[in-house]
């Protein structure tokens, strides 16, 4: 197997940006505040408040948000860690290791 490290690097490079972070299935390029948090545990007490997910960016997803496993697969925790690992940074950096740059 031959591995593309030209192509790798510029698939990472037109990532979102970041170390990527796992919430509850969903990969997130920004991290997650605490006032998301509070929100979330605050709605499971009273579900008349609106989901913390209802603060959308342009594209009507959560800010920051880059992609979500559905939890009713196969292997949800070991895809939704292993893609939340592999973010763009580490990729990157992988990259110049096997290149041996310093």
């Amino acid at each position: 197997m031959k591995i593309d490290l030209d192509e790798l690097e510029r698939l990472a490079k037109a990532a979102s940006p970041g170390h990527w972070i796992e919430d509850d299935g969903n990969i997130f390029s920004k991290p997650l505040s605490d006032e998301r948090e509070r929100r979330i545990n605050a709605m499971i007490l009273d579900r008349s408040l609106p989901h913390p997910d209802d603060d959308k960016g342009l594209d009507g997803y959560p800010l920051g948000f880059i992609a979500k496993v559905p939890q009713f697969t196969v292997n949800f925790e070991g895809d939704i860690n292993y893609i939340a690992a592999l973010d763009p940074l580490t990729v990157l950096e992988l990259i110049r290791l096997a290149r041996g740059q310093k």
